[in-house]
């Protein structure tokens, strides 16, 4: 299991099945590890920040942007263009689509295990 905690920092921790008895304990294990972890670790968010959301301008475009971390570390960003838009519409359109892999995914905060 990985945990996201953002800021930069993730753990690492492996629950074998003939440690934990068999794999419906090692998932219990996990999944109450991970419990732990988020309850003690709670998401950094600056005030009226969407977690997975943020504004990107490059050039003479700027964009909302939906990110998503992936139980394998790779991120899935979509992009939507504010001049076509407009603000308030880009912005719902990201926070709507920050979690496009959820049948992947099930996440918690800004953790992310793989069920």
């Amino acid at each position: 299991m990985v945990i996201n905690l953002g800021r930069g920092k993730k753990i690492n921790q492996t629950f074998s099945f003939l440690k934990y008895g068999g794999e419906a304990m090692a998932y219990q294990a996990a999944r109450t590890f991970r419990d732990e972890m988020v309850l003690s670790h709670p998401p950094q968010q600056q005030h009226e920040r969407l977690c997975g959301v943020y504004k990107r301008s490059g050039g003479k475009q700027t964009y909302w942007v939906a990110q998503t971390l992936k139980y394998d570390g790779k991120y899935v960003r979509k992009f939507f263009n504010v001049a076509p838009l407009g603000e308030e519409q880009a912005l719902a359109l990201a926070s709507e689509n920050r979690f496009p892999t959820a049948s992947a995914v099930t996440s918690v905060g800004s953790v992310c295990i793989r069920n």
